[in-house]
């Protein structure tokens, strides 16, 4: 009886590197080939588009949160064949183009929240990073968290102060926060619910 060694079968993606990602794969991450021509499956205006795209022009082909079908060979490594249609990407401006042009980086697809993460102190947070963070989630419609960090290193009162200050201006326009500690164990129950069965940026 001859035996099927290679299916298709459809993961999330982890992470990424020039020529291979990490793969999630019924609960176990694999390493990844992505092939020199994937298949695209996007919806545009209730129409689905297939398109075939070259590897030259992979900077944004493949990105961490992408749902994608992998050709599984149990003759060699697993192979990304299709990416599937995203409900949402993440993406910033770049000028690392010759002559400084913006270009579009995307970091993340298929978001289900942003959790911005700063600490308390050293260094303490740039709250004009924090404004950026939020105006990008804004713009697709992502729930965000603020989540603090090493607030056990905040050793003056005056300065847990205006830490609270200024994370009180973001908690009445309505973003939630959370003071967490690693050393003191404060919060940390609440992030780890925070992040369970999420797919973050």
């Amino acid at each position: 009886m001859i035996t099927n060694i290679s299916s298709n079968r459809m993961g999330i993606v982890s992470f990424k590197s020039t020529s291979h990602c990490g793969v999630i794969l019924d609960g176990k991450e694999y390493l990844c080939q992505i092939s020199s021509c994937v298949k695209l499956s996007q919806s545009n205006m209730n129409t689905e588009r297939r398109n075939q795209v070259s590897a030259g022009q992979m900077e944004n082909l493949i990105v961490v949160g992408d749902r994608v079908n992998v050709l599984v060979d149990q003759r060699s490594q697993p192979m990304i064949v299709e990416r599937l249609p995203r409900h949402n990407q993440l993406s910033r401006s770049s000028s690392s183009r010759p002559g400084g042009a913006k270009i579009e980086q995307l970091l993340a697809s298929n978001v289900d929240q942003v959790i911005a993460v700063f600490t308390a102190t050293n260094p303490e947070p740039k709250w004009n990073l924090l404004d950026r963070y939020l105006t990008k989630a804004e713009g697709v419609e992502l729930p965000v968290w603020i989540v603090i960090t090493k607030t056990d290193l905040v050793d003056q009162q005056h300065a847990l102060n205006e830490l609270k200050q200024h994370l009180a201006v973001y908690q009445k326009i309505g973003y939630p926060v959370l003071l967490t500690s690693c050393v003191q164990q404060n919060g940390i129950d609440e992030l780890r619910s925070m992040l369970k069965q999420k797919t973050l940026s």
